[in-house]
Parts: C-alpha cells; sequence; structure tokens
C-alpha cells in the first residue's frame, strides 16, 4: 500500500472522528531513522481514546506485572495493551503489518523491612534506580532520626504486617530485611515468601544464615522451596564493609534478579 492511500486512510479516519464531535490529533513524521514502516511526511491520526490509553497503561505498571506491551498501530493510531509472554527487544517494528510493539516495565518497588543504616543507603541507591521505596519499622526509639532520601516512605508498622497486607507485594516487589533483629527480619521472610514478590533476601553471615533457614523451617513451618527463595546471606560477594558498600552489593544483586542474569553470568 503506498504512502498516498495510507495518508488517505488517515485523513479519512480524522474527518469522520470530527463529525462525531470528537477532539483529534494529526500527527507528521518528520523524519526516521534505521528500518523504518512509514517514511518522513507520512500521516498518523489519534483521537481522545488516548487519555483511557493512558489510563489504562498506568494501571497496568501498578499492578506489577513485569512486563506488559503496548501494542500500536500505525495506520490509524489505535493502541491496545497486552501482557508481555516472553523476552525480548524493547521496540519491534513490523513492516508488513505496520505496528510497533514496544515493552513497558511495570513500577518496582521496594520494601524495606526494618529501618537500619544499611537500609537508608539501600532506599537512597534504589530511589536513584527508579524504585518505589517503602520502609517498614514500628520501633520509633530507632525511627526518630532516621535520614531518608526524597521519595522513600517511612511506614510505622510491623514489616511482616505491611508484606502480608493484600497488594503490597508484586511481581515487581523487591523485600530486604537488614536489622539485624531475628523478630523483625525472620517474620519477614515468612511474610514474604507467601507472596509473588521477585526477590527476598535477608542479610547475615554464612552462619547466621544457616541458623534462620533451620530456625525458619523448625518454628516458621516453611518449606524448602519456601526458603530456597530467600538469598541469604544477601546480596553479592563484593567483599563489602561499610553500609554502603553492603547496600550497593544488595541493590546489585536485586538488578541482577530483575534482569534476569546468573550468577555465572557476571
Amino acid at each position: 500500500m503506498t504512502m498516498q492511500s495510507l495518508d488517505y486512510r488517515v485523513v479519512t479516519q480524522a474527518l469522520e472522528w470530527l463529525e462525531e464531535g470528537r477532539t483529534v490529533w494529526l500527527c507528521t513524521v518528520l523524519s526516521t531513522f534505521g528500518s523504518s514502516p512509514r517514511e518522513p511526511g507520512s500521516l498518523m491520526v489519534a483521537n481522545d481514546e488516548n487519555r483511557a490509553h493512558c489510563q489504562q497503561l498506568l494501571e497496568a505498571m501498578r499492578s506489577g506485572e513485569l512486563e506488559i506491551v503496548r501494542q500500536i498501530r500505525l495506520t490509524d493510531g489505535v493502541s491496545w495493551l497486552e501482557k508481555a509472554q516472553t523476552k525480548g527487544p524493547r521496540v519491534v517494528i513490523n513492516e508488513r503489518e505496520e505496528t510497533v510493539c514496544i515493552r513497558v516495565g511495570a513500577l518496582s518497588k521496594l520494601i524495606l523491612a526494618g529501618y537500619s543504616s544499611v537500609a537508608e543507603a539501600c532506599a537512597g541507591f534504589a530511589i536513584s534506580l527508579g524504585y518505589q521505596v517503602v520502609i517498614c519499622d514500628p520501633r520509633e526509639e530507632v525511627t526518630a532520626n532516621a535520614q531518608l532520601p526524597e521519595g522513600a516512605v517511612l511506614e510505622a508498622v510491623l514489616p511482616s504486617l505491611y508484606i502480608s497486607a493484600e497488594g503490597a507485594c508484586t511481581a515487581s516487589t523487591a523485600v530486604v530485611a537488614t536489622t539485624h533483629d531475628p523478630k523483625i527480619d525472620d517474620l519477614a521472610m515468612m511474610a514474604a515468601v507467601k507472596t509473588p514478590a521477585a526477590y527476598i533476601g535477608v542479610m547475615g553471615s554464612m552462619k547466621t544464615s544457616r541458623a534462620r533457614a533451620e530456625r525458619l523451617s523448625r518454628t516458621g513451618g516453611l518449606s524448602q522451596d519456601e526458603i530456597n527463595r530467600i538469598h541469604m546471606p544477601i546480596g553479592l560477594h563484593l567483599g563489602s564493609k561499610t553500609p554502603a558498600e553492603i547496600a550497593l552489593a544488595i541493590m546489585a544483586d536485586i538488578v541482577r534478579v530483575r534482569r534476569g542474569r546468573d550468577l555465572n553470568e557476571l
């Protein structure tokens, strides 16, 4: 189909929408790069249903699906959302069908179970990486002088209660415990493994982690599969010592899992 015939369809559609009293946007391609299905000067028209599409897109990102796909038909601007089935490139242009497929990631969230100097550093890194950050800690004596980065939210509630609340954890959520307080850390892990959280981790040495695994099995009633979901010790083995270095190792491991990379690929 020639550019002229496609543009004829676009303008015809625009006039039909205008006659219905709808708002339309007539768009013109000014330049292209690489392999492009439409050359400069090509037309596209969109109507006010874009607002509904944007609302659907926002709701889908908030839902926590790991990835969703925007499908856009270039001939008339019609667009719709689909759940991503497999991994793939961010943008795919189908010249034959004249469609564009755009992958959109869900809003990532980090839940920090309890406040600590490491949690504070994690929050800073996570905010810079675009995560929604929530720190849960009911201990007023601990959080009174907390220095949180702008954008982080402090919830004065037991982490396990927040984590187990409906909708708190999705497939794009990471749950991290760094307090060294078993009453907080263990309960948070017990709650987190019952959710679809993509990453669950708790700080501690190898010896502490073995003791925690035994405790979670014996008193927490967790299965071996549930325990295997927990990254403990947490983070990449960078030889970290300071709170900032430990937080860096934690966030790097979270990003690794989010991007689907195995440790042996690093």
